[in-house]
């Protein structure tokens, strides 16, 4: 008897008897074998129960009635195995793997390896782990993507660049990231051959942050920025090293970039310099006064001040009195001269603030707490100062609150910076309700607002090789109060030792931690009297307050 070339169905022969039997048997294969579909590939044992019809891949190592038959495709047909030997290209559908294989001559193999790579040439769509359509043709989804150059072992030459690439100068190459599928930013080059980065806010209005010019490789920051020019990041760079190293540097081939952090004052005319408080290093800022040194006999320290101070107890119950007796100049043990909590509390994160009100700047150094029981205290607390009550600057260390009839809090004593608030917080332990709250007193200055003088300030001379024709200035200065900039705030420059100033126009840049960042354009020095002695010049106005960190000053 013959069978078929290629899935081996048994032919009926010429006069066969029983050709039925024949027949049924090339049915019973081409049942199995045509759509064929396995359960499983991993077995190397026949189950114990198979259903009619039902086909498996037999596993290297089998046993039993497979033994044998190894990679060949096991039905269960009327009661007995029947094994079919794969032929090259044989397709099966793997249903516990959900894998598609097909015999490639001496393994069965996953189909899409077996398929040639030209094969996959010319695909209109092609989709990883989700749909491709028209708009985005090739489409993937998944959370990692690895592209990895061809070793020299492996034939290839160890590198590996993505390559995009566009028709003509008009039209785009870029890399555009997106948030739930709105544009964010983009990298590229977009609409020209110039290299731009480009962000937006809502996925249609788009600004460039960055360009590059295709021809001259010149960076630009149309919109400004940190480092919008050379000269900018040049003089932070170089007042990061004078800061570093501690003094004034002379940059620049022939020393025309100058940057002083003021760590020293050896480059500051201190002698012509007026109402200049030179006493922090570092800083330039204008003097203020304050009026007299802390004392308990100024006004505010001691007696009725409640119609100056206001106090606010938070955290723990005024069960009796009011919080503003302790400013009301009694000790008085009712309700009158004192206060109480009729419960003891948890003290940490409770406040007893004093607010000296509006436009008022107290600094104070000492305080005096008054309580009628010796043996009772209060937990562990702070002192904090603020001028916005928002912001809260811890003053000195943790103490024990009470514990006496009269304490003397001292761990004010180091405070020199006036507040509009200052306010005890609870940091652990417990509020006492078994004595009587009676009055605090401050060691405190004067009742009068500090009052800050206007600036005066230059530089010595500073030598240029050759008479400049034009400067340029950066400064970093910390704004204590709201500046005008070149109203409240002045900086000049001079070219014949401070006989003749010009006055740049300052721009602020950025802030960073508070300080900002001014920079001037170039400044034209030709109507300057020519001359090789460069100073700069700092003047204020309107009594405002701010310290000036550094200055750079370039010349050509």
């Amino acid at each position: 008897m013959t069978d078929t070339a290629n899935l081996g169905l048994p032919c009926i022969e010429g006069n066969q008897a029983q050709k039925h039997v024949t027949h049924n048997e090339a049915l019973r294969l081409l049942d199995t074998l045509v759509q064929l579909a396995v359960l499983d590939r991993d077995l190397t044992a026949p189950p114990a129960s198979p259903a009619e019809g039902e086909s498996w891949i037999v596993k290297t190592g089998a046993t039993g009635a497979w033994a044998g038959h190894v990679d060949a495709v096991a039905s269960w047909q009327d009661g007995v195995w029947q094994f079919s030997v794969p032929r090259v290209g044989w397709l099966a559908y793997v249903v516990d793997e959900s894998a598609l294989l097909a015999w490639d001559g001496s393994a069965w193999v996953s189909a899409i390896v077996a398929l040639t790579p030209t094969a996959l040439n010319d695909m209109t769509l092609l989709g990883v782990g989700t749909t491709a359509d028209a708009t985005n043709p090739f489409s993937a989804k998944l959370n990692n993507v690895l592209l990895t150059a061809r070793t020299l072992a492996e034939s290839g030459d160890g590198d590996v660049r993505a390559k995009l690439n566009k028709e003509a100068a008009g039209n785009t190459a870029s890399l555009l990231f997106q948030d739930n599928y709105s544009g964010r930013a983009e990298i590229g080059l977009t609409g020209d051959d110039d290299f731009r980065v480009k962000v937006s806010p809502d996925g249609s209005t788009w600004r460039d942050a960055i360009v590059i010019d295709r021809s001259t490789g010149q960076v630009s920051f149309p919109q400004g920025g940190a480092s919008a020019d050379l000269e900018l990041t040049l003089a932070e760079l170089s007042l990061g090293v004078a800061d570093a190293l501690n003094t004034a540097q002379f940059l620049g081939s022939s020393g025309n970039r100058f940057a002083d952090s003021f760590d020293t004052l050896t480059y500051v005319d201190t002698g012509a310099a007026s109402n200049l408080d030179s006493a922090t290093a570092g800083l330039l800022k204008p003097l203020a006064t304050s009026g007299a040194s802390p004392s308990y006999a100024n006004a505010g320290a001691t007696g009725n001040r409640t119609a100056t101070i206001v106090v606010t107890v938070a955290g723990i119950s005024v069960d009796g009195g009011l919080a503003s007796n302790m400013v009301n100049g009694s000790t008085s043990l009712d309700t009158s001269g004192s206060w109480y909590t009729n419960t003891s509390v948890a003290a940490a994160g409770a406040t007893m603030r004093f607010d000296f009100g509006a436009g008022v700047s107290k600094v104070i150094t000492e305080a005096k707490w008054y309580q009628n029981s010796a043996s009772v205290s209060h937990g562990i607390w702070k002192w904090q100062g603020s001028n916005d009550a928002s912001s809260w600057t811890d003053i000195g260390a943790s103490f024990t609150l009470g514990g006496a009839t009269v304490q003397t809090q001292t761990a004010l004593s180091a405070n020199v910076t006036g507040y509009r608030y200052y306010q005890l917080l609870g940091v652990s332990g417990t509020f006492s309700n078994a004595t009587f709250n009676e009055e605090i007193e401050f060691k405190i200055d004067n009742y009068a607002v500090p009052t800050t003088g206007n600036l005066t300030v230059a530089s010595n001379a500073l030598t240029a090789a050759a008479a400049p024709a034009s400067a340029k200035l950066v400064a970093r200065v910390k704004e204590v109060d709201t500046i005008a900039l070149n109203s409240d705030l002045i900086f000049s420059v001079s070219r014949d030792g401070g006989a003749t100033f010009s006055a740049f126009t300052m721009s602020k840049r950025y802030t960073a931690s508070s300080v900002a960042v001014y920079e001037s354009n170039a400044l034209d020095l030709s109507a300057q009297p020519s001359g090789t002695s460069m100073k700069w010049k700092v003047v204020s106005a309107n009594n405002k307050m701010f310290e000036i960190n550094d200055i750079y000053l370039y010349w050509s």
